[in-house]
This record gives structure tokens, C-alpha cells and sequence, in this order.
């Protein structure tokens, strides 16, 4: 990989060599810096979750070649090119060429790893681990030996006593961690991005592009067997979209048009997923089909299909007098998957269905319109009006299901019709804005917007929510400039179709959803910058949201939020400038559910139970830049710290019967994180050619979670120890929030030519 990152440096050097050979070697002093480079080391070390330190970047400690810089200006063209962290997983390269009379262009290929977790080691073993071993394509096996030895301690497991699934449990534990080896869990996101624009010398332009982006790795990957089983694996990622685009665009003085073609091609590597269960080597089948972790000896799940979209667009605009000008865009596009259907189960021991058709056949059609109008029809007034339609139609053909299998276990009829039902919406918005100068600098803005939702197959077949604005912004103060705007929106819905809800498992037809249920929302938000000298300023802003959903029994009931945020800006010379900026975030929620099984349950108040739920966070950033104020040296350094709480509270009526002694409710424990990260960069030159640099990144994150705390990584082995009568198992690999402290030094010879 560095080998050919230096290879891409080389050729990116040369490109201009045969325009420079021409040119007179001998250079005066004065002649203007063209290029850097940077390079020299990088060392880290890291107390706790690697993984988490390395996120989206890679901090090996190692050689450095990095900051790679070159500009070449000339008369009638220019290229640029850079280039950062050469040959590290989060490596970018960048180039630009402009002919300023012929063509454009750019070409960016830039690396994004996402590290999970890796191989480490606490009181208990290994952190992450796995006993499963992908043996091929998407296909991830256990040794037969130990699904065989444990499948032998319960052969029927509906008549498995608890003292047996005591013992498997504790066999499974022993097993799994002896064939448990270290691994790393990460992919990265390769991308290459490609424009050119091109003068055709028809009075038109010639766009083109071109996007691959690849994916390769692993990720975290849920294969549960029941309800009381968890099998975590390293998940398979290998899947590639490429996308092409080509469009001619032409303007003059009064308008613009341009028309195109875009495609897009998925393509994933690993279709399918197939995972086996750690407790059986033969296949079993509950009646019931609530199996708690023993019943098909292995699971397979449909990974992203294969699709494809092509769109032609058109957009233009044109000017209507000497104040007025309408815009607008057309697109339609073809949405196509043909992957072909897995049947209804892999368990072998339920005979097969036969499926109506051998391939998805999928396809829509979607038309996009956008339409608007902008004017100012007086030196005060000022309007603009805009219509939006997003139309998704799905044509795929019925596909008819009379029965199914649930939980890979038993054969069942499909109660919710003759077939699946093809999802399709429509959705338009309309928005108009006025505004009008009250004063200079100073304006008010009312408006209006629209959304209007369609849909098939859901509980409201329409909803409409209407927004009114209001808003004033100045500028025409000396020392102030603000904004402040408040919205009100109202959200209905129409066509409540209740035989989507089933009467025997829902027991109230109103509709819970977040995105459908009646809405009434209040905002409002205010920015301000106050600059009392040219030297200093002060900026801030509030927002508040409220969200209630009157109409609702069941779901999100209300959702409420605050945020504001003040900050100091100070330029007190022209080599000094520093800012610091404090905000705080906070949003509450609260929901209202109820516990019923069917009959009576269903319509008893006393199981009904609420959810309210508290997020706050506090954030604060300080940054200071010193340009030459120290001589022949620049520093540049900032600090970051966040921390947030988490707080779940759990309401009940005082006549509940849903939890009763000794069952009593317990509340869950707060949940809390805390990041400050902090960053150093120090350059001193020694001359015109030559700088030394020293930076400095450091990071700490704590966690105090109560699914992920410090107590429940050192409690959770690859497997827990059995419970008296339990039939619960887990075979993860142990992928936590774990905190961490991380420090990186760097060291840096910068050379410029």
C-alpha cells in the first residue's frame, strides 16, 4: 500500500515537469513557493479501547510523509495537487487542473477506515474474540465437535430438564472460549471521485462523472437462535457502488439549461449470511415456535441485494423582466432488483414452501419536480415561491403469501392477506416566503409551507402538516447583527385505515408512529453577533422545540428540546486570535406504552406504562492561534470536551398490575460519557526552505453506561457462567464501549521548493 502511495506522489510531481524544463533554472530567491511536503514520525499509545482511540483514523505509530502540497500557476492554466497521511489507512489525495479557456478537472481518492474493535486482553481473556471461522463466502462455521457434544446433553430439547440446561450452558461457556481465537473487527471505505467539465465550443459545456466507492471488512453482525440467545459474529463487508453521470449545460445572459444521465450500480460481493447455532448439529422444530436458542442447527439471513438506478434530469432557469427569474428541475428515474429469493427457512426438518417467483423482481419508477419563482417587484419587497414532488412508484407485481415460517421453527398462514402489498408514496411541499425591508439592513419575513404525504399500506393514508413563519433580521445596527424566527406546524392525517392494525394483537386503532401521528410543533430560534470593536465579538443562539402529539394513546407522546450556545471571538493583533464557545444541549421525551396479552389485557388502563426519557449535553471549545507572534514560529492549538447524561425513567399507574412483589419495577442507573480531546501543532522555520514542526493529539473518553459499563465488560466473559435453572447462552465477541486515553506525538521536517 505505501509502495503505491509513493508511485501516486511520483506521478503527481511530474505532471508539470515538461511545462518547468523550458523555463530558465536559474531562479531568483524572491520566485514564489510552488510545494511542501512534510515528513518524519508519528507515535501513540494508547491506555484502554484501541479501537475506539483509532475510529475513523489511523494513528499507528510510524514513518510520516504527509501535508504533500504543489501549485503551478500560469498564464492560461493552473494544477494543484495534495496529499495527507501517505500510505495510512485514512490516506487522501487530491488534484485539480484548469485549462481557463478548454477544461476542468478533479480527482480525489480519499480512505476512511472504521475500527471497531481489537484483539486485547483483560482479567477474563480475550476482549475480541470469535470461535466462529468463516469457511467461505459469507459462511461462518463452528468446529462439529462442540455443536455435537452439546446437542448430546439435550437431544430433545422440549423435554430438556433445567439441570441439563444448567449443564450445556456451562459446557457451551467452556467450549467457546477454548476455540475462541483474537481478531481485529474493521473495514474501510475506499472512494474515488473523478469531474471533468469540458467546453465544447458550441456555446455549451460538457459534465462529467465518475464515483467508486468500496467497502471491505468486517463489522459486528447480531445471529440470534431465540429469544434467549445471542450469537455476535465479525460480520462480512465487500460491496462496491459505482456511479456515472454525463450532462451538457448552457447559459447566457438570461437563462440556463442543462440535461444529463446519471446511473448508479450496487453490487455486494456476499449475498447471503449463514451462521451456525453453537447448541445443535441436527435440526429441531418447536411447535410453538418460541424456540429459546435449540431449534435450527443454523440460521441464514439475506444480506443487500444487488440494484441499479438510472435517472435523466433536466434543470434551468430564466429571467422574467428585470426583477424576476423562475428555476426549475425534472427528474426520472428507474429503480431495478432482481437478486435472486431465498426460501422461507435453511431448517431442514419444516418442509419447503414453494416460493411464487425465483427472483425479487423489483422495480419503481420516481419522478422528482422542483419549480419556483424569485422576485423583487419592489426595491423593499422581496418574494419567492417553490413547489417539490417526490413521487415513488413502486410497480413491483404482488407477491402472493398464504404461509410462512416463523422463527425458522414452524409453518404458519400469513394472517395480513393474500400477499405482500407493494409500498409506494407521493410527496409534495410548498413553500412561500415574503419579506419586506422595514428599515435598511433590517427585514421581516413571513411564510408558508405545505407537505402533504401519500402513502399505501400504512394506518393514515394521508397526512398534511401546514408551517407558518415569521422572521426579522437586521444587519443595519453598528454593532449587532441577529436573526430570530419563530414556526408553528400542525400535522393531520386522513384515511385511518384500520385493517392494517390487527384487532387480536393491537387492541387500539390509532396510529403510534412517530412520522404519521397528529403533530403540533412550536419553534423558535434567535442568533446574534454583537461586535463592540473591530478586534472583538460575542455570538450566541437559543433554540426550543416543542412537540406534542395529542391524538395519540400510544408512542411518543411529547418530545421537547433547548439549545443555546454563546461565544467569544478576540483578535487583538494580527498574529493573535483566539475564541472560546460554551453550548448545551437538551431534549426530553416521553412515551406511553401498554403490556397486554391478548382478551381482557388489552383494554386494562393498570398496564399501561411510560417512558420518559432526558439527554443533556455540555460541549465547550477553546482555540488559540499564534502566527509569527513568536518568531519564526506558528502554534495553533485547540481543546474540545463534551459530556452528556442519560436518564430513563420508567412511570406507572398506582393500581398497576404489570410488575407486582416481588417483581418489583427497578430504574435503570444514568448513563453518562465524558470525551476532551486536545490538539497541538507547533512550526518553527529555520529558513525558506525548511520548518520543524512538533504536534501533539490527545484524547480521553470515559463511559459510565448501564448496558456497557466498566462492571459488565469485566463480568462478561465469551460466554457467562450458567444460572441455576437458566437457559440463557451469549457467544459474542465482546465489541464494547470500553473508555480509553490516547496520546500521538508527531514529528515533522517540513520542506518547501
Amino acid at each position: 500500500m505505501r509502495t503505491r502511495a509513493f508511485v501516486l506522489l511520483t506521478a503527481l510531481l511530474l505532471v508539470p515537469a515538461a511545462g518547468a524544463s523550458a523555463q530558465d533554472t536559474s531562479q531568483e530567491t524572491s520566485e514564489p513557493q510552488v510545494g511542501s511536503v512534510d515528513f518524519g514520525g508519528q507515535f501513540s499509545s494508547v491506555d484502554g479501547d484501541e479501537a475506539r482511540f483509532s475510529r475513523y483514523r489511523d494513528l499507528r505509530s510510524g514513518a510520516l510523509l504527509d501535508a504533500f502540497t504543489y501549485n503551478r500557476q500560469m498564464t492560461d492554466w493552473h494544477f494543484r495537487a495534495a496529499a495527507r497521511h501517505i500510505g495510512y489507512r485514512d490516506q487522501q489525495y487530491v488534484a485539480e487542473f484548469r485549462d481557463y479557456d478548454r477544461v476542468r478537472v478533479n480527482f480525489l481518492w480519499d480512505q476512511t477506515p472504521l475500527f471497531f474493535s481489537t484483539e486485547d486482553r483483560d482479567q477474563f481473556g480475550l476482549l475480541s474474540a470469535s470461535a466462529y471461522r468463516q469457511v467461505g463466502e459469507g459462511e461462518y462455521r463452528l468446529d462439529d465437535a462442540v455443536q455435537t457434544q452439546l446437542q448430546a446433553i439435550c437431544p430433545i430439547p422440549t423435554s430438556c430438564p433445567p439441570a441439563l440446561g444448567a449443564q450445556r450452558q456451562a459446557q457451551l461457556a467452556q467450549l467457546i472460549t477454548q476455540q475462541s481465537l483474537g481478531l481485529d473487527i474493521r473495514h474501510r471505505r475506499d472512494t474515488a471521485v473523478l469531474d471533468a467539465r469540458v467546453r465544447t465550443g458550441l456555446g455549451m459545456d460538457l459534465l462529467l462523472h465518475f464515483q467508486n466507492i468500496l467497502k471491505e471488512g468486517t463489522q459486528p453482525w447480531f445471529a440470534s437462535f431465540g429469544f434467549s440467545a445471542a450469537n455476535e459474529i465479525p460480520g462480512p463487508v465487500d460491496h462496491r457502488t459505482t456511479d456515472l453521470g454525463a450532462a451538457l449545460e448552457w447559459a447566457n445572459a438570461r437563462g440556463s439549461l442543462k440535461v444529463g444521465w446519471d446511473g448508479s450500480w450496487f453490487h455486494n460481493n456476499v449475498s447471503t449470511l449463514i451462521v451456525d447455532n453453537p447448541l445443535r448439529i441436527t435440526d429441531f422444530t418447536y411447535a410453538s415456535a418460541y424456540s429459546p436458542g435449540d431449534g435450527t442447527s443454523q440460521a441464514r439471513i439475506d444480506l443487500w441485494p444487488n440494484s441499479t438506478m438510472q435517472t435523466v434530469s433536466g434543470v434551468g432557469t430564466y429571467k422574467l423582466g428585470p426583477r424576476g427569474r423562475v428555476y426549475g428541475q425534472l427528474g426520472l428515474s428507474s429503480w431495478n432488483q432482481d437478486d435472486d429469493l431465498l426460501p422461507h427457512t435453511i431448517n431442514t426438518a419444516i418442509p419447503a414452501i414453494q416460493l411464487p417467483r425465483a427472483t425479487a423482481d423489483v422495480h419503481a419508477l420516481v419522478t422528482s419536480l422542483l419549480a419556483g419563482y424569485t422576485a423583487r417587484p419592489l426595491d423593499r419587497l422581496w418574494l419567492n415561491v417553490r413547489y417539490k414532488l417526490y413521487d415513488f412508484d413502486n410497480d413491483t407485481p404482488e407477491f402472493p403469501v398464504h404461509e410462512y415460517v416463523r422463527f425458522d421453527q414452524v409453518i404458519e398462514p400469513f394472517e395480513f392477506g393474500p400477499g405482500a402489498e407493494p409500498f409506494s408514496y407521493t410527496r409534495q411541499y410548498v413553500d412561500a416566503d415574503l419579506s419586506y425591508n422595514v428599515m435598511p439592513f433590517t427585514a421581516l419575513r413571513v411564510g408558508y409551507s405545505m407537505e402533504r404525504d401519500e402513502r399505501t399500506f400504512r394506518e393514515f393514508e394521508t397526512t398534511t402538516d401546514n408551517m407558518f413563519k415569521v422572521a426579522v433580521d437586521t444587519t443595519g445596527l453598528r454593532y449587532v447583527t441577529l436573526r430570530a424566527q419563530y414556526d408553528f406546524a400542525k400535522r393531520t392525517g386522513e384515511g385511518l385505515d384500520e385493517e392494517v392494525f390487527d384487532a387480536d394483537n393491537e387492541g387500539q386503532a390509532f396510529p403510534r408512529q412517530f412520522d404519521i401521528s397528529d403533530r403540533d410543533r412550536n419553534r423558535f430560534s434567535f442568533i446574534a453577533t454583537v461586535t463592540p470593536h473591530d478586534l472583538f465579538s460575542i455570538n450566541g443562539q437559543i433554540g426550543i422545540f416543542r412537540d406534542e402529539r395529542p391524538d395519540s394513546n400510544f408512542g411518543l407522546i411529547e418530545s421537547d428540546g433547548n439549545f443555546y450556545s454563546v461565544g467569544v471571538d478576540v483578535t487583538p493583533m494580527t498574529t493573535v486570535a483566539f475564541g472560546v464557545t460554551y453550548g448545551r444541549d437538551e431534549y426530553m421525551s416521553l412515551q406511553r406504552s401498554r403490556q397486554a396479552n391478548p382478551g381482557p389485557q388489552q383494554t386494562d388502563p393498570t398496564r399501561d406504562w411510560t417512558t420518559d426519557l432526558s439527554d443533556e449535553v455540555d460541549n465547550l471549545y477553546f482555540n488559540v492561534d499564534l502566527i509569527k507572534a513568536i518568531p519564526k514560529t506558528d502554534v495553533r492549538w485547540a481543546f474540545d470536551w463534551m459530556s452528556g447524561v442519560n436518564d430513563i425513567t420508567y412511570g406507572l399507574a398506582p393500581n398497576q398490575t404489570i410488575f407486582v412483589p416481588p417483581a418489583q419495577l427497578r430504574q435503570l442507573p444514568r448513563a453518562s460519557h465524558e470525551i476532551r480531546r486536545s490538539t497541538l501543532d507547533v512550526m518553527y522555520y529555520l529558513g525558506r526552505r525548511f520548518g520543524v514542526g512538533l504536534g501533539w493529539i490527545y484524547d480521553d473518553y470515559e463511559v459510565d453506561d448501564w448496558a456497557w459499563n466498566q462492571e459488565t465488560i469485566d463480568g462478561l466473559m465469551l460466554n457467562p457462567p450458567p444460572q441455576a435453572g437458566g437457559t440463557q447462552y451469549l457467544s459474542v465477541t465482546r465489541y464494547l464501549y470500553r473508555p480509553y486515553t490516547g496520546n500521538t506525538a508527531v514529528f515533522r521536517v517540513r520542506y518547501f521548493w
